[in-house]
């Protein structure tokens, strides 16, 4: 199954917004644009695989070489138990990037994407689209319009404390409970499920050769407790969206379309990227 390919509209929130708290998983979108950083020298993201995984305050590697949340361990689940895993496990019958060779799609397999958000297109359900051309690092989330991925300007997340105007990173849908206790109910990852905290993550927009990697530093709601939404989204940090160079109309719809991205282990070659 091939990457994970959005077509996105990032929100921006204000610079001065402070992420909820990893006890609260419903975190909730900011229709305010987040302000540019003054340092725009600051603003580069990685363009190549050896992207710094130390800058995350929240993981560390472990002697296996395989990156392991700081906190809460011991209640990160298995590969398999979070609802996003299971989702697509159960839809395509494998899990694009899966760190299990058994459960790990083929490269090749291709699977089109979610719907639109409801809150944002006032539409009654999900709409599937599917598009007719496909480019490198466009394989698995593909569809043409999702709730806007916005900036977030940090705070005390998911993943452990981090400063959304300084640091790199991407967050991800925490799944459909407000509390976040419970790991069965954890998206990709909520507060009793960190096991996806710091895996690396490719990221590509439409027309642009060479994707960027960043690693999961939070998770988010995105105002949906439906996984076939829910398991696409994605946010990034206030640098993050500045360093992907929007466009003077991007800035103004406070976001981006078009984002394709998956974890970074498609081939199987990296299995610490590879999702839970």
């Amino acid at each position: 199954m091939r990457p994970f390919s959005i077509s996105l509209l990032l929100i921006a929130l204000s610079s001065s917004t402070v992420f909820a708290q990893a006890s609260d998983q419903n975190q909730n979108l900011n229709p305010n644009l987040v302000e540019k950083p003054a340092d725009e020298s600051s603003t580069k993201v990685s363009t190549t695989q050896d992207v710094n995984q130390t800058s995350l305050p929240t993981s560390e590697p472990a002697q296996n070489g395989t990156q392991q949340p700081t906190s809460n361990s011991s209640t990160s689940p298995p590969p398999g138990q979070t609802i996003c895993y299971n989702y697509f496990l159960e839809k395509d019958g494998c899990v694009s990037s899966s760190p299990r060779n058994s459960e790990r799609c083929p490269e090749g397999k291709f699977t089109p994407g979610g719907g639109l958000f409801n809150k944002q297109l006032n539409q009654t359900g999900p709409v599937n689209r599917k598009r007719g051309i496909y480019q490198t690092f466009s394989r698995r989330y593909d569809t043409y319009s999702f709730q806007k991925a916005f900036p977030i300007a940090g705070g005390s997340g998911i993943c452990g404390d981090y400063d959304g105007n300084a640091q790199e990173g991407v967050c991800l849908w925490s799944g459909p409970s407000n509390s976040g206790a419970d790991p069965a109910t954890a998206g990709w990852l909520n507060g009793a499920a960190r096991g996806n905290c710091g895996k690396r993550l490719y990221v590509q927009r439409q027309g642009v050769a060479n994707p960027v990697f960043l690693n999961v530093v939070d998770g988010c709601s995105f105002d949906t407790v439906d996984p076939s939404m829910g398991c696409y989204q994605i946010a990034f940090t206030n640098k993050t969206f500045w360093a992907l160079n929007p466009t003077i109309d991007e800035v103004a719809a406070q976001g981006f379309f078009n984002i394709t991205w998956n974890f970074d282990n498609e081939k199987g070659t990296d299995f610490a990227s590879g999702p839970f």
